[in-house]
């Protein structure tokens, strides 16, 4: 069940899901510039180190030039994570509510969805 964003999950690919947490919980709901190469003193390099920061850069890459992109928000998305990873370790729809602090009717549509993913072997009539 992969609840990040778009921009986050490329990111997530490309460096880590810490590294786009990072990015969301430092600069969400802005236009960011992403260089085509990172530099020690930028704002990148410094949140997710020099390594990540190479990775995004390269991915983000225009020709021989940076890229301005949007970082959402994703106030919901750790969230999603939670109830999802309560989810998976087997807890209850209400408890994973509870930990995840989500609507219980939340918790039991996302284990609707999680229980039709995880049928492989059930075709779908319709």
């Amino acid at each position: 069940m992969n609840q990040l964003p778009a921009i986050l999950d490329e990111i997530a690919q490309v460096a880590g899901k810490e590294a786009a947490w990072e990015i969301a919980r430092a600069n969400g709901g802005r236009v960011v510039y992403i260089p085509a190469s990172p530099i020690s003193d930028h704002w990148l390099t410094q949140l997710v180190g020099y390594d990540r920061a190479v990775k995004i850069c390269d991915h983000f890459r225009v020709g021989d030039t940076g890229q301005r992109i949007l970082i959402p928000l994703a106030k919901y998305t750790s969230q999603r994570e939670r109830l999802s990873r309560a989810l998976n370790a087997g807890m209850s729809a209400p408890e994973a509510a509870e930990v995840s602090g989500m609507h219980v009717r939340s918790a039991y549509r996302a284990r609707a969805r999680k229980r039709k993913d995880d049928d492989d072997n059930q075709g779908n009539l319709f």
